[in-house]
């Protein structure tokens, strides 16, 4: 009495200290502050190793006022949910209607998440009475507002314990086959949506249908040890991700497949860590474990062990209100007191368990304890009462016959129906590895495509790139016109034959040498400045100047907003146009023939316009036709190939007149390039080209 005095002045004075320190708290750091580590305490203490229901209703009541003070309706309800919780061993009316009622605020307003977990907490709760019909309403209820959950993670998560409930409750009325139905669709739709750690649920409830069902059906052997096989699963699994809950939970069942199998010893270490490792609120998996482990001590005839453990399970268990557990620790004393020929106290203990067991209606344990009374009568020679309770337990045993049989039946059409549900999941598999194989081909198939296409490609490039030099090297080769360059050594010869013309021969031979170097040096560049190419251009007309006797007269005009040094153009773009004008237009023949260069700017790129004044369409030769058809068709194809290279606009177009003839070409913006670009002007002005033909003592 004084312990429990104690107990409650401590709980006060924690109380009281924790409003204190909450108005503290709230005067530094603010609402939003208080209100989560207030929550996040509760729910520290709702998860602790100790006793913890007063506690964590003191603290859920101090958020519940501070949620009012601060007109928070979010953790008002977290406060009420908490409230309920603490009831949930010590009251269970208190802790039946104040969840449901938080459930259904949660839903009204929107919480679809956490008014789910209310009702899954009622299934669980009628799990442990147990009530299978209640359990599946509540489902049925939570199935809804799971159903309208956004986020997929946590609606999947939750539709598990949904199933994993329906399954336990069908077996608690032990329509195993329905519950191993909903264990194969748990483990599929953990499989689907790659649930790894939720799939404990599947190997929980796929053991225990099987290991319950070995009770009622001739293969026994086959079904522990199929029951077996997956308790070891989920323990390989609890171990592989390290989560200690899971392992203690699982060494649980796996204990309860060991005893089956007459394996104590081996039962007893995973029953003491499911006890020691287990947290406190999973209260009824560690009665199971004590349970089991008294048994196997009573069995060892350890009893000095099995009352400690006894004693140690009904202090832990004092204050909870599940009537199952009581009458269990008040049979395993009464067995205890038997076999240690306490007599009295055996009766007092067996009476107590036996009033429980009939109020929870469990036929397993009302015929354990009828024979626990028929050994302590006949023991006392008490033999009318030993007698009626030998009738009860011949009466219990006769109905689990009958219970046998019902299942036999019921076990031959479920294993039928197993068979067809393996060939259904092996059918499930083999769609999925199909599919799987057809995803991986069609991967394969669009990475081919992409790589057949990136090589065609490059393929076509190198084409277009091979064209382009092919074009490059004819025009070079249409430059160096053998009879071009036969008449430019025949004037050399010409001035070192006459006297004291050497110095004019030298410097004709150097414009010829940087003409040449210049076509050599441009033949390896795709693009060069527009004022590269009107250099060469300059040497050549000089040349043809000197050649003709400066009947030729040339005029080059730019667009002042043009850098010719910035602008890229095609190499040997021009000189084979002036050449026809000078060669096949016999502008030469004129008193004073003109050749007119126009650089303008368009809005992506530039214009050239090339005019003479030459014959024209008139007096064209076949011959002069064929070489300006022929020089024509190497630059519509050189602008053609550009084009598809560089997937821009280049053009070239041609005009004869009565007289003269115009070429036009269009040349879009690109950029030059580093090597290409000039630093100095060295294009020939018309002075420059003077002063080279007086040089040579030609005007």
């Amino acid at each position: 009495m004084s312990r429990d005095l104690f107990a409650i002045a401590i709980l006060c004075i924690m109380s009281f200290c924790l409003a204190s320190s909450n108005l503290l708290v709230a005067q530094s750091h603010g609402q939003a502050h208080v209100l989560d580590s207030l929550y996040q305490l509760a729910r520290n203490h709702m998860q602790s190793r100790v006793i913890q229901d007063d506690s964590l209703r003191i603290h859920a009541e101090a958020l519940l006022r501070l949620a009012e003070m601060y007109d928070d309706s979010e953790y008002l309800l977290h406060a009420k949910s908490l409230i309920a919780r603490s009831y949930k061993d010590s009251d269970s009316t208190a802790f039946f209607t104040q969840t449901k009622e938080v459930a259904k605020e949660y839903a009204e307003a929107g919480n679809f998440v956490n008014a789910s977990h209310n009702l899954l907490s009622l299934a669980f709760w009628f799990d442990s009475r147990p009530n299978p019909t209640k359990m599946r309403s509540h489902l049925d209820v939570a199935n809804p507002y799971i159903e309208k959950i956004s986020d997929d993670s946590t609606r999947h998560l939750l539709y598990t314990h949904v199933l994993f409930w329906y399954g336990k409750s069908h077996m608690q009325e032990d329509n195993y086959r329905a519950a191993a139905t909903f264990g194969a669709e748990l483990e599929n739709y953990c499989e689907l949506h790659k649930l790894e750690a939720a799939r404990t649920l599947a190997f929980v409830l796929l053991g225990d249908t099987y290991h319950k069902m070995a009770r009622y059906s001739a293969r026994e052997d086959e079904y522990i040890t199929k029951a077996m096989t997956y308790r070891e699963s989920g323990l390989d699994l609890g171990e592989r991700l390290r989560d200690q809950s899971i392992t203690s939970i699982m060494r649980l069942r796996l204990s309860k497949s060991l005893v089956a199998l007459q394996k104590h010893d081996e039962a007893i270490p995973h029953l003491l860590f499911a006890i020691d490792s287990m947290p406190y609120y999973s209260r009824k998996g560690r009665f199971q474990a004590f349970d089991q482990l008294i048994r196997i001590y009573l069995e060892k005839e350890d009893f000095a062990t099995s009352e400690e453990l006894i004693h140690r399970a009904s202090t832990e268990y004092k204050e909870v209100d599940r009537p199952l557990h009581k009458g269990i620790l008040a049979e395993l004393a009464a067995q205890l007191y038997l076999r240690k020929w306490q007599i009295e106290p055996a009766r007092e203990k067996a009476l107590e368990a036996k009033e429980i067991f009939e109020g929870v209606g469990d036929p397993e344990r009302n015929l354990a304890i009828a024979e626990c009374l028929s050994e302590i009568y006949r023991k006392q020679g008490k033999w009318e009462l030993a007698f009626a309770q030998n009738q009860i337990v011949s009466q219990l045993k006769e109905d689990r016959m009958d219970r046998m049989r019902l299942n036999q039946i019921e076990s031959l059409k479920w294993e039928e129906q197993v068979r067809d549900l393996e060939y259904e999941q092996q059918l499930q598999r083999a769609d999925l590895q199909r599919s799987r194989t057809i995803g991986l081909m069609i991967v394969i198939l669009i990475v081919s495509l992409l790589v057949l296409s990136i090589y065609l490609i490059r393929n076509k490039n190198l084409h277009l790139q091979n064209a382009f030099g092919d074009l490059q090297s004819r025009l070079l080769l249409s430059q160096m016109n053998p009879h071009f360059t036969a008449n430019v050594i025949a004037n050399i010869q010409g001035f070192l034959l006459k006297e004291n013309d050497r110095f004019a021969a030298a410097h004709y031979l150097s414009v010829f040498s940087r003409l040449m170097r210049r076509m050599l040096n441009h033949s390896r560049s795709t693009f060069i400045s527009l004022e590269q190419e009107l250099d060469s251009l300059d040497a050549y007309i000089a040349l043809q100047d000197i050649r003709h006797s400066s009947k030729i007269q040339f005029q080059i005009d730019i667009e002042t907003s043009l850098d010719p040094k910035q602008v890229a153009v095609p190499p040997f773009l021009l000189q084979p146009l002036v050449e026809n004008s000078i060669m096949h237009g016999k502008i030469y023949d004129l008193q004073k023939g003109a050749l007119e260069i126009k650089v303008s700017k368009m809005d992506d790129g530039i214009l050239i316009e090339l005019s003479d004044n030459g014959a024209g369409s008139r007096s064209l030769d076949h011959a002069s036709e064929a070489h300006i058809s022929h020089s024509g068709s190497i630059m519509e194809s050189r602008m053609m190939v550009l084009s598809k290279m560089y997937k821009k606009p280049f053009s070239y177009s041609r005009q004869f007149g009565e007289q003269g003839a115009l070429v036009t070409i269009a040349i879009p913006t690109l950029s030059l390039p580093a090597e290409n670009v000039s630093t100095a002007s060295t294009i020939l002005s018309s002075e420059s080209r003077n002063e080279i033909k007086s040089s040579l003592c030609l005007d």
